[in-house]
């Protein structure tokens, strides 16, 4: 069953805060199962296998805020053939698995 927090004839304004949750799930996801930091062209490659997973750079900053993920080294990413910061998932965030605290 596909359900939505919402309806397609709602407001676009009704649907982001539902699409930048999930965007922000999504980042966390990929950074959970990475053995290595990625950067943002290779978390947006990854996230392509995602339903709704295009536009995930956008969210960096944001989770960074959170204090979920953090930024780490300049690493070079082939698909633009430029240095960019890295992030990894903070160690607080794998203790909680993605939001659900381990009892």
């Amino acid at each position: 069953m596909n359900q939505k927090a919402y309806r397609d004839t709602d407001p676009l304004t009704s649907r982001q805060p539902f699409e930048r949750r999930r965007k922000k799930q999504i980042i966390l996801e990929i950074l959970r199962d990475a053995p290595f930091p990625l950067n943002a062209g290779e978390i947006e490659e990854l996230g392509r296998g995602y339903r709704g997973g295009s536009g995930l750079w956008k969210r960096l900053k944001e989770l960074e805020r959170e204090g979920d993920i953090e930024r780490g080294e300049q690493t070079y990413y082939v698909g633009t053939g430029k240095f960019g910061d890295s992030w990894s998932i903070k160690e607080k965030q794998l203790q909680l698995n993605l939001g659900k605290e381990e009892r």
